[in-house]
Protein backbone atom coordinates (compact mmCIF):
# COMPACT_ATOMS: atom_id res chain seq x y z
CA UNK A 1 0.00 0.00 0.00
CA UNK A 2 1.22 3.52 -0.82
CA UNK A 3 1.36 6.28 1.73
CA UNK A 4 -0.09 9.72 1.13
CA UNK A 5 3.32 11.34 0.36
CA UNK A 6 4.09 8.56 -2.16
CA UNK A 7 0.77 9.04 -3.93
CA UNK A 8 1.42 12.78 -4.04
CA UNK A 9 4.89 12.18 -5.52
CA UNK A 10 3.37 9.89 -8.16
CA UNK A 11 0.80 12.52 -9.10
CA UNK A 12 3.58 15.00 -9.88
CA UNK A 13 5.32 12.69 -12.39
CA UNK A 14 4.82 13.41 -16.10
CA UNK A 15 2.49 11.20 -18.11
CA UNK A 16 3.68 8.04 -19.81
CA UNK A 17 3.59 9.69 -23.27
CA UNK A 18 5.73 12.59 -22.03
CA UNK A 19 8.30 10.22 -20.54
CA UNK A 20 8.45 8.22 -23.80
CA UNK A 21 8.90 11.35 -25.88
CA UNK A 22 11.68 12.59 -23.59
CA UNK A 23 13.42 9.21 -23.83
CA UNK A 24 13.16 9.19 -27.62
CA UNK A 25 14.53 12.72 -27.73
CA UNK A 26 17.54 11.64 -25.70
CA UNK A 27 18.11 8.64 -27.97
CA UNK A 28 17.70 10.73 -31.13
CA UNK A 29 20.03 13.57 -30.10
CA UNK A 30 23.34 11.83 -30.99
CA UNK A 31 22.02 10.93 -34.45
CA UNK A 32 20.88 14.51 -35.04
CA UNK A 33 24.26 15.85 -33.98
CA UNK A 34 26.00 13.41 -36.31
CA UNK A 35 23.84 14.48 -39.26
CA UNK A 36 24.57 18.14 -38.54
CA UNK A 37 28.28 17.39 -38.31
CA UNK A 38 28.27 15.55 -41.63
CA UNK A 39 26.14 18.24 -43.30
CA UNK A 40 28.27 21.20 -42.21
CA UNK A 41 31.10 20.97 -44.81
CA UNK A 42 28.61 20.88 -47.69
CA UNK A 43 26.62 23.69 -46.18
CA UNK A 44 29.77 25.78 -45.75
CA UNK A 45 30.75 25.13 -49.37
CA UNK A 46 27.30 26.20 -50.55
CA UNK A 47 27.55 29.46 -48.58
CA UNK A 48 31.00 30.17 -50.06
CA UNK A 49 29.79 29.52 -53.61
CA UNK A 50 26.74 31.73 -53.00
CA UNK A 51 28.95 34.56 -51.70
CA UNK A 52 31.24 34.28 -54.72
CA UNK A 53 28.24 34.29 -57.03
CA UNK A 54 26.81 37.38 -55.38
CA UNK A 55 30.19 39.12 -55.56
CA UNK A 56 30.64 38.26 -59.25
CA UNK A 57 26.97 38.92 -59.96
CA UNK A 58 27.38 42.56 -58.96
CA UNK A 59 30.20 42.95 -61.52
CA UNK A 60 28.43 41.02 -64.31
CA UNK A 61 25.89 43.72 -65.36
CA UNK A 62 28.77 46.08 -66.21
CA UNK A 63 30.24 43.48 -68.57
CA UNK A 64 26.89 42.55 -70.15
CA UNK A 65 26.73 45.42 -72.72
CA UNK A 66 30.11 44.38 -74.16
CA UNK A 67 28.85 40.92 -75.05
CA UNK A 68 25.50 42.09 -76.44
CA UNK A 69 25.18 41.98 -80.21
CA UNK A 70 23.88 44.99 -82.11
CA UNK A 71 22.09 42.76 -84.64
CA UNK A 72 18.56 41.61 -83.85
CA UNK A 73 18.01 37.91 -83.28
CA UNK A 74 16.63 36.02 -86.30
CA UNK A 75 12.96 35.17 -86.12
CA UNK A 76 11.93 31.55 -85.85
CA UNK A 77 10.00 30.10 -88.80
CA UNK A 78 6.25 29.69 -88.21
CA UNK A 79 5.19 26.33 -86.82
CA UNK A 80 3.40 24.07 -89.31
CA UNK A 81 -0.32 23.75 -88.76
CA UNK A 82 -1.59 20.34 -87.74
CA UNK A 83 -4.90 19.14 -89.15
CA UNK A 84 -7.78 19.12 -86.70
CA UNK A 85 -8.98 15.74 -85.49
CA UNK A 86 -12.38 14.72 -86.85
CA UNK A 87 -15.25 15.26 -84.46
CA UNK A 88 -16.70 12.12 -83.01
CA UNK A 89 -20.42 11.87 -82.69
Amino acid sequence: MLTAPEVEALSKLPSREVIFSQLLGLLNAPATQLVRLLNEPGSYLARVIDAIGKKNGAAAPAAAPETASSEPAPEAPPAPETPAAPAEG
